[in-house]
């Protein structure tokens, strides 16, 4: 062989190396990509309960946590908790303290949150797929 035929099996091989390279690196971004969409569906679509016929069981969901700084953020958590459970007959404690965390304490703003997630009427599960085919259907189509 000469060394033309040297440099041309070099290009060659360092052309199919590349190529392997670039496709190795793609299937890897898709990869990731396919993982974050899974991960942002997972938070964003957690089953409120577990489904004893679903094919895979997802772990518990995670609870909003507030960062305390200090004792008078806890207390005032644990105030507003104990004046939703008051106000609010039927409330769990669970139901109550999600309240109080995600309005930062504001009695006001956490009634609020529990009075329309309690007023909303049932929404059709076949609407959610977008299949809802009955006139007769007794819940609701509004899912926007």
């Amino acid at each position: 062989p000469t060394l033309t035929d040297n440099d041309n099996n070099n290009d060659n091989d360092n052309h199919r190396f590349n190529d392997l390279l670039v496709r190795v690196d793609k299937e890897d971004q898709s990869a990731q990509k396919e993982e974050k969409a899974e991960d942002l569906a997972a938070a964003l679509f957690r089953p409120s309960r577990p489904r004893a016929n679903s094919v895979a069981c997802i772990a518990e969901p995670q609870k909003l946590h507030v960062k305390n700084d200090n004792r008078a953020d806890e207390a005032q958590i644990n105030y507003t908790v104990s004046l939703l459970l008051t106000m609010n007959y039927d409330l769990s404690e669970e139901a109550a303290s999600e309240a109080a965390m995600v309005s930062h304490a504001d009695v006001n703003l956490a009634q609020h949150v529990i009075d329309q997630a309690t007023s909303a009427p049932p929404i059709c599960r076949h609407m959610l797929n977008d299949a809802c085919y009955r006139s007769d259907c007794q819940f609701s189509h509004d899912v926007e």
